[in-house]
């Protein structure tokens, strides 16, 4: 009787032990899978926002990790945010303006000081940018403004007989902040000698 108790006590517990051992490996499985899925959603956040910011050759534009700030075309990026601030301005949202110096710092490390990913917490003034470009087509509007600074280089060149044509956005910082200044107010005169500056 006490031999009968003994092996039913033990194969009990040998039971107990593959149901925990299964049930161990399962939690483990999904585990795993929580994780792999977190590192895949990381990497399409990374991949949308590296969309948005010009980058320098070498640097794909949808590269699925971390990139810094060294990466960044700044002249294309300088009239990207040109281009959401105006059209935050023009239609009414009460968003802070954007500066290349706020993508710098943002971009100046992938972790915040308390060890959370930049991309997940905080720096909502760059959320909302990324979101723009992708919910309003903030692609396109970038663009057309790309357009229009091209028009107005192009009229500024063609009335200052300056010989030498530079492409819109090979312009330095200082020269696309002249556009700029033109196109928001047409009154504006542009400095000749910036504009003559060459790269």
């Amino acid at each position: 009787m006490k031999k009968k108790k003994v092996i039913t006590a033990i194969i009990l517990i040998l039971v107990l032990s593959c149901i925990a051992g299964i049930v161990f490996a399962r939690i483990e499985r999904r585990k795993k899978q929580e994780e792999t899925l977190e590192k895949i959603l990381i990497a399409i956040e990374y991949q949308r926002q590296n969309g948005t910011f010009p980058r320098t050759s070498g640097h794909y534009a949808d590269e699925p990790i971390y990139v810094g700030y060294d990466a960044i075309r700044e002249n294309e990026m300088y009239v990207s945010l040109a281009a959401y601030n105006e059209w935050n301005r023009e239609h009414g949202e009460e968003a802070e303006e954007l500066t290349l110096a706020d993508i710098e710092e943002y971009l100046s490390s992938e972790y915040n000081d308390d060890g959370s990913l930049r991309i997940q917490s905080g720096y909502e003034d760059i959320r909302a940018y990324v979101e723009w470009y992708y919910q309003i087509g903030g692609d396109e509007i970038i663009e057309k403004y790309w357009g229009e600074l091209a028009k107005l280089a192009y009229e500024c060149q063609k009335e200052n007989l300056i010989t030498v044509y530079v492409y819109v956005k090979d312009m330095s910082i200082e020269q696309l902040q002249e556009l700029i200044k033109k196109k928001e107010d047409p009154s504006y005169e542009i400095n000749i000698e910036v504009m003559k500056e060459q790269q």
